[in-house]
């Protein structure tokens, strides 16, 4: 267990900052975007979807754009920080730490996509807190009867990028937010175990693609967005049961195993 945890800290340590410098600045980018789009509209779904008027073929506020691409953006860049996290650096490879650990390197994977699926997790949450205290601050500074308690949760139904983050009454929009926390897990996962390798993970850029695709060409609902889901749940299974594998890496753990096995046997017989 006492090996596990080290794992544990060794890929949260080269995770936990980044995550919260590229979440905080992904929160303050879509406060500043969503604040400097107000003009004078006055209905808070209006703002959050970037419309001016609640009928269709008003004109868009390319703030509320803005903020939903500061989002994807972050998510985008946190994968590819997250993706170079026990790389190889320097000349040093983080393999030989796990074979001092006496832990398979694939359990040593498992571990860091746990860390890293609560990293995404983490970053939604920022991002998530960033739309719910402009929404705060919006509603307190309205009139009496533009908006009042519910207004959060209406525009929470209304606007795409707040309803991503918060899936109220959406069991479809819930699996998808966990499948793209997972796949993001797996794949930034993936990248850095072949990375060294010396090797470029399949399953890796894959992932990458489709989360570039899924926050920059989504739209609400439709057979788009049930393709992109689809695929995301199929890399997270691919890549959990397949691209940990390396039966280069198997054999050398279990000769190292034997022969540590051998050499404290050695030494107790020699006691003896």
């Amino acid at each position: 267990m006492k090996k596990h945890l080290s794992v544990f800290e060794l890929a949260a340590r080269g995770a936990v900052y980044k995550t919260l410098a590229v979440g905080l600045a992904a929160a303050a980018a879509i406060f500043a975007l969503l604040l400097a789009g107000l003009d004078d509209v006055e209905n808070l779904a209006d703002v959050l979807t970037g419309l001016t008027l609640p009928y269709e073929g008003a004109n868009g506020l390319p703030s509320a754009a803005l903020a939903g691409a500061a989002y994807g953006a972050g998510m985008v860049l946190l994968y590819f920080l997250l993706a170079r996290s026990l790389a190889p650096r320097r000349g040093v490879n983080p393999d030989a730490t796990f074979r001092r650990l006496l832990i398979p390197e694939r359990e040593a994977a498992y571990i860091q996509v746990f860390v890293h699926t609560l990293c995404f997790a983490v970053y939604r949450a920022l991002a998530l807190a960033a739309y719910l205290g402009f929404s705060a601050w919006f509603v307190a500074r309205s009139g009496p009867y533009a908006n009042d308690g519910m207004s959060v949760f209406f525009a929470a139904y209304k606007s795409l990028p707040l309803h991503t983050l918060l899936p109220l009454g959406s069991l479809y929009e819930g699996v998808h937010a966990a499948a793209s926390c997972l796949m993001c897990g797996v794949g930034s996962v993936a990248l850095s175990f072949w990375r060294r390798r010396r090797m470029v993970s399949g399953v890796g850029v894959a992932a990458g693609f489709v989360l570039v695709l899924t926050h920059f060409l989504r739209t609400e609902g439709g057979e788009l967005h049930m393709i992109f889901v689809f695929l995301e749940l199929v890399l997270v299974a691919a890549g959990l049961a397949g691209s940990f594998r390396d039966t280069i890496a198997d054999e050398r753990e279990a000769a190292s195993a034997a022969a540590l096995e051998a050499q404290e046997g050695g030494g107790a017989n020699a006691t003896a």
